[in-house]
């Protein structure tokens, strides 16, 4: 029998990941065939391009209800797949594993904590790009693990107009904190208080006209400072306001001979959608956290809610029986609606079944459903009872224009019924009343008020996804 020590790896979703288990002591796996191996296929755009590069280097963590299988394993990216060696996956084909997986790898250990090159015109742009991928429920298998990662920190992207006399010599951008702490199996990080603001010195695209940098997420007033070849030294300080993760801010600038104008836009490129950062006046301004989210070939908006949650606000309009007939449990959102813009306005009707995905929810399975993604789009999720009265007491005024929606019908068995006097929305928290399992769902009144309350779920009606946190 062949002895081969590979493990193959593939990347697609992200969950969260069991940590901090003891080692599983190695045990030859004894198949009577080739040991399997484990390989990963990865969904990616790096900071330096739409991909991996050859030879870039990802670590990944194996555990199990038994243990930790492995700990910080290095793979590396052969221009199609991530692959290890002196790396098999264990025996017990049935025993389901977790994964966390990372960029850039470092040999000591997964960062706990990362800090970003404050000089970022070289090597130091592409080693700031923290990434981190997650998937759970893993069995051994010859098949690659499908992973996505997902950039955990912010990229300023600059866009200069030199309208002076002047060649741009040198920028910085300054006024953010380096350093943040990382929880890899959740995908977050949090910036260090307990570092100084430095001055980054941005990587370029094209010199005088297109530069980046890499920023831990926090709330900072940045600064940027362009030096020219005339001896002139230009600063401009932007509002205080808040970066995220994983976004793109575009900062728009325009140099003249006596002062440099700014103003930091989001935009949506191989990052999510950021937001807008004005001139500084003194006065901290609201961000529009309005963005996108493509999905079965359907662009549908999304937007961040005072609850402090990112909401799809748009009716979904998924068929998971591809074209054609609709799936199962899945209807038109009325008998005379059935164009492409109604299904636009209105979205498909869901049986919670349907919606969560499965044949039916009973007494057994429904316990296991409440927050389940269903037929949302990896991250996201059906929102549960809870999520939707987070919502309504975060907007005791009534729901944003950016949120409302209507349902002119819900489809009951045999029959559309008509809607006139407000909207309903899915929730995935099923609900055992009177010895029959409902499903709770959101209402929202034409007069502005809402509510939640028990439906019988075997009827269909709209839904919306909520990004996990």
């Amino acid at each position: 029998m062949k002895n081969f020590k590979i493990c193959v790896l593939a990347v697609w979703g992200i969950l969260s990941v069991s940590c901090g288990l003891d080692p599983v002591e190695w045990q030859e796996p004894d198949r009577g065939s080739e040991q399997m191996a484990v390989v990963i296929d990865p969904l990616i755009s790096r900071v330096t391009g739409t991909a991996f590069n050859t030879g870039d280097r990802i670590g990944l963590k194996i555990s199990n209800s038994e243990g930790v299988y492995l700990e910080n394993q290095p793979l590396t990216y052969n221009g199609t797949l991530f692959t290890g060696s002196d790396l098999i996956w264990y025996n017990n084909i049935n025993l389901k594993a977790d994964l966390v997986a990372y960029y850039p790898y470092q040999e000591s250990s997964a960062p706990s904590t990362f800090t970003i090159a404050t000089d970022q015109s070289a090597s130091g742009f592409a080693t700031s790009d923290l990434l981190a991928a997650t998937k759970t429920n893993v069995t051994p298998s010859t098949s690659a693990v499908p992973m996505i990662f997902y950039h955990l920190l912010s990229k300023i992207s600059i866009e200069i107009t030199n309208a002076s006399d002047g060649q741009i010599t040198s920028i910085q951008l300054g006024g953010s904190r380096p350093s943040a702490t990382v929880d890899l199996a959740n995908r977050r990080v949090a910036v260090s208080m307990a570092t100084e603001n430095v001055n980054i010195i941005p990587h370029t695209k094209s010199a005088g006209s297109r530069y980046e940098a890499i920023v831990v997420p926090q709330e900072c007033a940045l600064t940027l400072t362009v030096a020219t070849n005339d001896g002139k030294t230009h600063t401009h300080t932007m509002v205080e306001s808040e970066l995220l993760g994983g976004k793109i801010y575009t900062l728009a600038v325009t140099l003249t001979n006596i002062d440099l104008s700014a103003s930091l836009s989001g935009q949506i490129e191989d990052w999510e959608q950021g937001g807008v950062i004005e001139e500084s006046n003194n006065d901290k301004i609201e961000l529009p956290e309005t963005g996108g989210l493509s999905y079965g070939g359907v662009s549908y908006a999304t937007a961040t809610l005072a609850d402090g949650r990112v909401w799809m606000v748009e009716n979904l309009r998924y068929n998971p029986a591809g074209s054609g007939a609709l799936a199962a449990g899945v209807y038109l959102p009325g008998e005379t609606l059935t164009s492409e813009q109604d299904l636009t306005t209105y979205g498909l009707l869901y049986t919670a079944a349907a919606a969560l995905g499965v044949s039916e929810i009973t007494g057994d399975n429904a316990a296991s459903l409440e927050g389940s993604q269903g037929l949302c789009p990896e991250g996201w999720h059906l929102p549960t009872e809870g999520e939707f009265k987070a919502l309504f007491a975060a907007y005791p005024e009534g729901l944003p224009a950016e949120f409302s929606f209507e349902t002119p019908y819900w489809y009951a068995t045999d029959r559309y019924v008509a809607n006139p006097d407000g909207a309903i929305l899915l929730t995935s928290t099923p609900t055992s009343v009177a010895k029959s399992t409902k499903i709770q769902v959101a209402l929202f009144y034409t007069n502005g008020t809402t509510s939640t309350n028990n439906k019988t779920n075997t009827l269909a009606l709209p839904m919306r996804c909520i990004k996990n946190q």
